[in-house]
Protein backbone atom coordinates (compact mmCIF):
# COMPACT_ATOMS: atom_id res chain seq x y z
CA UNK A 1 0.00 0.00 0.00
CA UNK A 2 1.46 3.22 -1.22
CA UNK A 3 2.91 5.81 2.12
CA UNK A 4 0.06 7.67 1.78
CA UNK A 5 -2.56 5.83 1.19
CA UNK A 6 -1.58 4.38 4.46
CA UNK A 7 -1.11 7.82 6.31
CA UNK A 8 -4.83 9.01 5.45
CA UNK A 9 -6.34 6.04 6.29
CA UNK A 10 -4.81 5.03 10.04
CA UNK A 11 -5.60 8.69 10.66
CA UNK A 12 -9.06 8.48 9.45
CA UNK A 13 -9.01 5.44 11.95
CA UNK A 14 -7.69 7.58 14.47
CA UNK A 15 -10.23 10.48 14.40
CA UNK A 16 -13.27 8.12 13.76
CA UNK A 17 -12.54 6.24 17.00
CA UNK A 18 -13.06 9.73 18.60
CA UNK A 19 -16.18 10.36 16.65
CA UNK A 20 -19.45 9.35 17.51
CA UNK A 21 -22.07 9.12 14.34
CA UNK A 22 -22.02 8.32 10.49
CA UNK A 23 -19.98 11.50 10.23
CA UNK A 24 -16.36 12.61 10.77
CA UNK A 25 -16.78 15.86 9.20
CA UNK A 26 -13.38 16.64 9.18
CA UNK A 27 -10.11 15.43 9.63
CA UNK A 28 -6.47 16.66 9.07
CA UNK A 29 -3.28 14.23 7.64
CA UNK A 30 -0.10 15.67 7.27
CA UNK A 31 1.47 15.08 3.73
CA UNK A 32 4.86 14.97 2.13
CA UNK A 33 4.64 15.87 -1.38
CA UNK A 34 7.32 16.47 -4.04
CA UNK A 35 8.12 20.15 -4.81
CA UNK A 36 5.96 21.88 -7.88
CA UNK A 37 2.67 20.14 -7.31
CA UNK A 38 -0.39 22.35 -7.40
CA UNK A 39 -1.87 23.19 -3.80
CA UNK A 40 -6.06 22.97 -3.42
CA UNK A 41 -8.04 25.04 -1.19
CA UNK A 42 -8.06 22.47 1.39
CA UNK A 43 -3.84 22.34 1.94
CA UNK A 44 -2.29 24.53 4.59
CA UNK A 45 1.79 24.85 4.26
CA UNK A 46 3.18 23.42 6.87
CA UNK A 47 6.97 25.32 7.94
CA UNK A 48 9.08 22.37 7.18
CA UNK A 49 12.39 21.30 5.07
CA UNK A 50 12.11 19.58 2.06
CA UNK A 51 10.00 17.87 0.95
CA UNK A 52 7.35 20.04 1.08
CA UNK A 53 4.65 19.18 3.69
CA UNK A 54 1.17 20.23 3.72
CA UNK A 55 -1.58 19.68 6.29
CA UNK A 56 -4.55 18.28 3.96
CA UNK A 57 -8.28 18.53 5.58
CA UNK A 58 -10.27 15.95 4.62
CA UNK A 59 -14.15 14.80 5.27
CA UNK A 60 -15.66 11.34 5.49
CA UNK A 61 -18.61 9.72 6.14
CA UNK A 62 -20.11 6.37 6.41
CA UNK A 63 -23.67 5.90 4.97
CA UNK A 64 -24.98 3.11 2.08
CA UNK A 65 -23.24 2.26 -0.55
CA UNK A 66 -25.40 3.12 -2.63
CA UNK A 67 -29.27 3.24 -3.30
CA UNK A 68 -29.15 -0.31 -4.55
CA UNK A 69 -26.61 -1.66 -2.05
CA UNK A 70 -27.01 -0.23 1.50
CA UNK A 71 -24.02 -2.32 2.80
CA UNK A 72 -22.22 0.86 4.79
CA UNK A 73 -19.36 2.46 3.34
CA UNK A 74 -17.05 5.25 3.67
CA UNK A 75 -16.28 7.95 1.82
CA UNK A 76 -13.66 9.95 2.24
CA UNK A 77 -13.38 13.32 0.41
CA UNK A 78 -12.62 17.22 -0.19
CA UNK A 79 -14.43 19.55 2.14
CA UNK A 80 -16.42 20.62 -0.41
CA UNK A 81 -17.94 17.66 -2.01
CA UNK A 82 -20.97 15.23 -1.13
Amino acid sequence: MDGRLRDLLFMFAVQARKSKGGALLFFKVLFQLPAGMSWLDNEKRELQPEPETRLVTLKAVVSAHDIDNPAPAIFIMLPGED
